[in-house]
């Protein structure tokens, strides 16, 4: 079982799919109810076993029901994919704050409270591999340590794809 944020376009729905097209069950996550209801039907359609949710990833508590609700529906987690994240473009003269801390509630606080989330759900299953994907070009050191030091203590992997930059005048 395998959970997409950000799955309803562009690369989220893309790794869903792939994951999907090799047998995998995927939980699809976004923000954008109407968007994620045509993914569900287009991979339904098409005979991929998949579930929805639409919430926030910035609203712990539905995003906690969500993992409790995959895990109590399909028996387990084995992959989460934090692929969620958002840009909000302007210079440093017309940025504000609030839109900066969206920026960092989206694509760092919900990595690190969605893997915080999880995590312990995969470590249960010491049976089953565990694996997590950062797919987010605003990761930091800090939550990085953490990351290794989950790795060691119970084996999880973790693979970060980075990238990004810095729009700037």
């Amino acid at each position: 079982m395998a959970l997409v944020t950000g799955a309803a376009q562009g690369l989220g729905y893309a790794i869903a799919h792939e994951f999907a097209d090799e047998g995998a069950m995927v939980a699809l996550v976004d923000i954008n109810a109407q968007a994620l209801m045509h993914v569900e039907d287009r991979l339904k359609t098409s005979g991929y076993n998949v579930c929805t949710y639409a919430l926030d990833i910035t609203d712990y508590e539905k995003y906690a029901k969500a993992i409790s609700n995959v895990v109590e529906q399909w028996g387990h987690l084995d992959i989460l994919v934090n692929n969620a994240a958002i840009a909000i473009y302007g210079t440093i003269f017309d940025d504000t704050l609030p839109a900066w801390r969206q920026q960092i509630a989206v694509n760092l606080e919900a990595v690190y409270m969605g893997s915080k989330m999880a995590v312990p759900y995969m470590v249960a299953q010491k049976y089953r591999a565990h694996n997590q994907y950062n797919i987010n070009p605003r990761l930091c050191f800090q939550w990085r340590l953490w990351s290794v030091q989950c790795c060691k203590r119970w084996h999880h992997r973790i693979h970060q794809i980075t990238g990004g930059g810095t729009c700037s005048p």
